[in-house]
């Protein structure tokens, strides 16, 4: 009896050493609802968090969060830095078209469910034209919380394929 109940409490032990090992290697939740205080950061063109790719790489996105942000986002833009990029927060998952007025450089666009994989990528969206011309709407087929415009380039740079999942700094 000594050895049976010494054998389960060994075990009971190995289960909850388990348990809460595997819960605290689970990748951060992809919800700026759930990011600290600390995590945004407040520079003079606006909030910023740090998105971290599959491959560590981190990536300061500038939040847009608001219809005016939103509608903005990186238009006029002369140059987006490798590590730079703009991530678009949505209320809730659906469909969200990406225009590329007012732009002055090509885009890699990758659309986010709320846990922060990624559900769609447009690679190297290109500039307009012209202010005049009908600008093409890029739009995703399943549901996104979180768009991400990075320069273009980046998603071949980094491998960031359709499936992945970000987190966020």
């Amino acid at each position: 009896m000594n050895r049976f109940v010494s054998n389960l409490i060994l075990g009971l032990f190995a289960v909850a050493l388990i348990a809460v090992y595997g819960v605290s290697k689970q990748p951060a939740v992809f919800s700026l609802g759930q990011m600290l205080p600390q995590q945004l950061v407040r520079t003079p063109s606006g909030v910023q968090a740090a998105v971290r790719l599959p491959g560590g790489q981190v990536i300061q996105a500038q939040i847009a969060d608001t219809p005016e942000a939103q509608a903005q986002g990186l238009s006029g833009v002369e140059a987006i830095p490798a590590n730079g990029g703009m991530l678009f927060v949505f209320q809730d998952d659906g469909a969200h078209g990406i225009w590329m007025k007012g732009m002055k450089i090509p885009l890699d666009i990758l659309w986010l469910d709320s846990r922060g994989e990624v559900v769609q990528i447009v690679q190297n969206a290109p500039v307009p034209d012209s202010a005049g011309s009908e600008l093409p709407i890029y739009q995703n087929d399943q549901p996104a919380k979180y768009v991400l415009e990075l320069a273009a380039g980046t998603v071949e740079a980094t491998g960031l394929e359709v499936g992945a999942e970000l987190g966020l700094s």
